[in-house]
């Protein structure tokens, strides 16, 4: 008799069915956080959409274009940069000199002696530069490029702030370069991004927080 209770526990017990510890639901939104904290962490380290304001890099980007910029990326001659110019402002620009560089501008054309390679000034191959007025005679005096600094100017010359102007900025000043591959898909991007920062300010309308109007300036 005692044989016989103790196996009709035993099936009792195998028979029961074992509580599951995450429902479907759970595990969908586990990995919908998990995909949120990536995309989050991947932007703030590394690949963050910016959203341009101002048309001192015309013809290669436009105003309202968005664009993607690698923060990861140390940057070289003729590479398109954001630029920390003040606390809340931040320009476009192409690098055109580095330290040690000397460079002059002379009837739109630019030429660079670069450091540690002779004497010799050399014309700047530069298929990206726009005038915006065709009679423009754009120059600016020779200037040698300081260590830790770069030179740098808008792609529309005629209408453009930058290293003319306002000088030379550090490396630290950078806070991205965006790759020819973000600039050449700039039409899928801003297509993207305007989806989802008008979905981004209407959540924020409904709580009635601040919506989401910043970008890069010119």
């Amino acid at each position: 008799d005692c044989d016989a209770g103790e196996m009709e526990i035993n099936e009792r017990l195998l028979g029961a069915k074992k509580e599951k510890i995450f429902s479907v639901s759970d595990i969908i939104l586990l990995i919908l956080i998990i995909v949120l904290l990536s995309f989050s962490f991947i932007q703030r380290v590394w690949l963050s959409p910016v959203l341009i304001s101002g048309n001192s890099m015309n013809r290669t980007i436009d105003d309202g274009d968005w664009l993607l910029m690698n923060k990861l990326r140390k940057p070289t001659y003729g590479d398109v940069v954001i630029i920390e110019i003040s606390g809340e402002t931040n320009y476009i620009k192409r690098v055109i000199g580095l330290p040690g560089d000397t460079l002059f501008m002379s009837d739109n054309v630019v030429y660079r002696k670069k450091a540690g390679e002779g004497e010799k000034f050399e014309k700047v191959d530069e298929p990206y530069a726009y005038y915006s007025d065709p009679k423009a005679k754009l120059s600016f005096p020779t200037v040698t490029v300081e260590e830790g600094k770069i030179f740098f100017l808008g792609d529309n010359r005629c209408d453009s702030r930058d290293s003319r102007a306002i000088g030379q900025k550090s490396f630290k000043d950078v806070v991205g370069v965006v790759p020819n591959w973000a600039i050449n898909s700039r039409k899928s991007l801003s297509a993207y991004y305007g989806t989802v920062v008008k979905i981004d300010n209407f959540i924020l309308s409904l709580f009635g927080l601040k919506q989401n109007t910043g970008g890069i300036n010119d």
